[in-house]
């Protein structure tokens, strides 16, 4: 049998989701559900089946199980319809996306072959790749595709079994995000082609329609009001109204409910809200230093695998799926915290493991005695799986502060001044300073291309533009390529000619309470590099709390019923009651969905995990794709810069510019404090390495 590629979203090792009580809302479980009951009727009339599947519909399937679950169901093999696939005789499950080269694809797995005349049954016949077949699409067929590719091949018909249409059409991440896997989303928001836009929005609609269907929800749709009369202003009213529809005609949602007979929706509705990239043009830009973010930022992180390079030339890969507990705890972690955090565990394992306890007796087996070869071998395992965590963990934080540290003496502390318009301990900050301070970081040759821009766009925005003068001074330091992406922010709405205070970042009243609040409750690590609070943080806040501003975010149409939210039992109180009442998944607990437009940042995912845990919501975050600094300033270059262009190098030779900023860094590796940690650090590394 013929086997797909192995994909690092289909990880071999067998793992189970993380308990209910830990995850009480998961997307992930909630999209794993769902395709297996799809399929479960199916497995129970075959017992073993080939899944075949297409690029789209494995990134689906592999978002929310693993090929050990799909083996353990009765598929002896995943397959790829791209691919040259051999003849087996075993029935099929397709599960694809439903378009002309899947439909071609399909029908020729059951065609005779041209050099046959069925009439006269002479000539070489082929044998169908598949004994019987079983179809699920992910979206609506649509009658002219199937006339046209499908029902004119007669083996097809007479070897299908059946054949429907599912309406998944998303992936997950993690257990509270969704993604629509559509990289540069943002780069065709910005371009002129209003059909390839038309498109965009419609395919957006369509998905989010697909996600509504699978949570059982018509949920009341909020949307942001254009702020002027250009046309990006009007997409996410546009994506709010073909989702909805109106009285003459029905929206993409009620259109895919019409579909499903059997479709039932929650008796207390939820909340979408739609917003755009605009929103927050600077989230994107900051560089991060909380664990998830930081990796996102500079390390090789996709679909949950981290690639990284050890010092010995190693090429490592690493999962950081939701069922590593340390992952799960850490992950929304400052950086600085969370190697602290892992000395400590591994100093409480070393009390209660025999062989952390005593490395050195361990080795020498002619040291013990039988109760402790006994107690030994007991808690051998246990300090394996122990020591494998710590190492991967330390190998991914060496790597991230090897990358942070040459920005931590001005450009992190200059960034976060700027986008909170405070200073570390929270008092305001004297702007006049910025514009030295920018060029200092432009002028520093041990600072990469991608940085500076990010810095340089940073100020621009916050300010309200950028003088002629300084701009001369300034861009003289920056690749031509990246200034073609500096001069097209204007198309995200932002003035990038001379400083106007009318253009300025505007902090509202709310949102600078959500930083001060934030700096209050993480002042041990957030002083620093770690001030700005994303915006959409205070947006859904207010949603939340009913207070979101119906004039700047209104109702495609005023809901008869508004998601509640019970605010009058403490949490922990009911959250005793519900275990008492042995509710396991929160039943009708209210639920948000947040869309971004544009691509989403994994800053914004932790606002979103963090207020989800706070209010004890159903609240999901999704974008049309996750959000990297630098595919930001690539999208913005609008074709300028390659997609594949390396906006990090540096001149590895090129020392570190005398700044008069000192400023206290990510635990700075330099003090005495941080030398000590990442010396004991190392050694209870190469202590597991050894062992």
């Amino acid at each position: 049998v013929t086997h797909m590629q192995h994909s690092s979203r289909f990880p071999q090792d067998p793992s189970t989701m993380p308990p209910s009580s830990t995850i009480r809302f998961s997307l992930e479980e909630i999209l794993r559900k769902k395709f297996f009951g799809l399929v479960q009727k199916f497995l129970e009339t075959e017992k073993f089946m080939i899944l075949v599947v297409d690029e789209v519909t494995a990134r689906i399937i592999g978002s929310c199980t693993r090929l050990s679950d799909l083996i353990d169901a009765g598929f002896v093999a995943v397959q790829n319809i791209q691919k040259k696939r051999q003849q087996i005789e075993m029935p099929v499950l397709y599960f694809i996306s439903p378009t002309v080269e899947n439909a071609d694809l399909l029908s020729k797995d059951y065609e005779y072959g041209k050099n046959y005349d069925k009439e006269n049954q002479l000539g070489e016949r082929l044998v169908a790749t598949y004994t019987r077949a079983y179809v699920l699409f992910t979206s609506s067929l649509g009658m002219k595709l199937a006339l046209d590719h499908l029902v004119k091949e007669e083996r097809f018909l007479t070897s299908v079994r059946a054949m429907s249409e599912v309406f998944i059409q998303f992936e997950t991440f993690e257990s509270r995000m969704f993604l629509f896997n559509r990289p540069y989303a943002l780069h065709d928001l910005l371009q002129a082609d209003k059909q390839v836009i038309f498109k965009l929005l419609s395919d957006c609609s369509q998905k989010l329609s697909s996600l509504c269907v699978t949570l059982n929800e018509r949920p009341n749709i909020r949307y942001r009001a254009p702020r002027n009369d250009s046309e990006s202003e009007k997409y996410c009213k546009f994506i709010a109204q073909i989702l909805q529809g109106d009285s003459k005609d029905r929206g993409d949602l009620d259109s895919m409910i019409k579909t499903l007979p059997k479709w039932k929706r929650r008796q207390n509705p939820g909340t979408l809200l739609i917003i755009d990239r605009g929103q927050d043009p600077i989230a994107p830009l900051l560089h991060e230093v909380t664990y998830q973010a930081a990796l996102a930022d500079w390390v090789d992180y996709k679909d949950n695998i981290i690639r990284i390079e050890e010092k010995d030339g190693k090429k490592n890969s690493y999962d950081l799926a939701e069922t590593d507990k340390w992952w799960r705890e850490f992950r929304h972690r400052h950086l600085t915290e969370v190697l602290t955090k892992l000395r400590e565990q591994y100093e409480e394992f070393k009390t209660k493991n025999n062989v952390a306890g005593n490395l050195s007796k361990f080795s020498d087996p002619a040291s013990w005695d039988s109760k402790d070869m006994l107690k030994k071998v007991r808690d051998y395992p246990a300090y394996r799986e122990f020591a494998r965590n710590y190492k991967k963990h330390f190998s991914i934080l060496e790597q991230i502060f090897q990358k942070v540290k040459p920005l931590q003496k001005d450009a992190l502390l200059l960034e976060q001044d700027m986008a909170t318009g405070m200073g570390p301990e929270g008092g305001s900050v004297n702007s006049k300073g910025f514009i030295k301070r920018v060029l200092e970081v432009c002028q520093d040759p041990s600072i990469c291309m991608l940085s500076k821009a990010r810095v340089v766009m940073t100020y621009i925005i916050t300010q309200g533009g950028i003088s002629t003068k300084d701009k001369a001074k300034v861009f003289k330091y920056l690749d031509s390529r990246v200034v073609e992406a500096i001069k097209n922010l204007d198309r995200l709405g932002i003035h990038t000619g001379e400083i106007r205070s009318e253009f300025r970042f505007n902090r509202t009243k709310s949102h600078i309470a959500a930083i001060r609040s934030h700096l209050s409750k993480e002042s041990r690590w957030a002083m620093q590099q770690w001030r700005y609070v994303p915006r959409i943080c205070d947006t859904v806040k207010q949603m939340l709390d009913g207070e979101l501003d119906k004039k700047h975010y209104p109702y495609i149409q005023e809901p008869s019923q508004e998601t509640k939210i019970q605010r009058t039992t403490a949490l922990s109180s009911r959250r005793k009651r519900q275990q008492t009442r042995g509710e396991d998944d929160g039943g009708e607990r209210p639920r948000f969905i947040v869309f971004i437009l544009g691509g989403v940042t994994m800053s914004e995912a932790r606002s979103i995990y963090r207020l989800g845990k706070q209010y004890n919501v159903d609240l999901c975050l999704g974008s049309t794709e996750i959000l990297t600094a630098d595919e930001y300033i690539k999208c913005l270059a609008q074709g300028a810069i390659q997609r594949d262009a390396n906006l990090k190098v540096v001149d590895k030779s090129a020392a570190t510019l005398p700044t008069d900023h000192s400023g206290a860094s990510l635990g700075d590796p330099d003090s005495s404090d941080m030398k000590d940690m990442w010396r004991s650090a190392k050694k209870d590394s190469a202590k597991a390495t050894d062992l």
